[in-house]
């Protein structure tokens, strides 16, 4: 099954480069400066109060991109819950992370973000339409993040229309 994958950037100008990750294709990621988050977050619609996202993070141990049995098996139950909960499914996205001092932080950060994908892929066999892979990865200081472990995959998911928030139809009247 061919897989929409979405990275936050630029498609590739024709004859642009396109990079492989592990069966998905991916784009070159443009620079973003803090003032175009800010403008987007500013002018994003009031309707973000219902949101039917849900996001698991993955965990690694130190200099680690392999998925620990303990964290396939939180996958599994995610997923589980996600199948039932959402039989239509739209879009993943990922956010990779390492901690500075680890072995090649940003490959490592990319490494794990390849094997979650390939992980929720072909192991617990999710699919989803749209994959969003991230083109580099975070790279944090220990404990940057409170006392959150900053070794990790970030998975965010979301629903495709029906689900628990109103979907707009092109009439403008919400369905569930």
């Amino acid at each position: 099954m061919m897989r929409k994958v979405i990275v936050v950037g630029d498609p590739p100008a024709p004859g642009g480069a396109v990079l492989p990750y592990g069966g998905y294709v991916v784009w070159r990621e443009r620079l973003r400066t803090g003032w175009t988050a800010a403008f987007f977050a500013l002018t994003a619609p009031a309707a973000i109060a219902c949101s039917p996202g849900k996001s698991i993070d993955v965990f690694f141990d130190r200099n680690s991109s392999r998925v620990s049995a303990e964290q396939v098996s939180r996958l599994a139950n995610w997923t589980a819950m996600l199948r039932e909960r959402y039989p239509n499914r739209q879009s993943i996205s990922m956010g990779a992370n390492a901690e500075e001092g680890e072995r090649d932080p940003q490959g490592l950060a990319m490494q794990r973000a390849r094997n979650v994908a390939r992980i929720l892929d072909k192991s617990l066999r999710f699919s989803v339409p749209t994959v969003a892979l991230p083109t580099k990865g975070n790279v944090y200081p220990a404990g940057a993040l409170g006392k959150e472990d900053v070794k990790r995959v970030e998975i965010d998911f979301l629903p495709a229309c029906p689900h628990e928030c109103p979907c707009r139809t092109e009439g403008g009247e919400g369905q569930r």
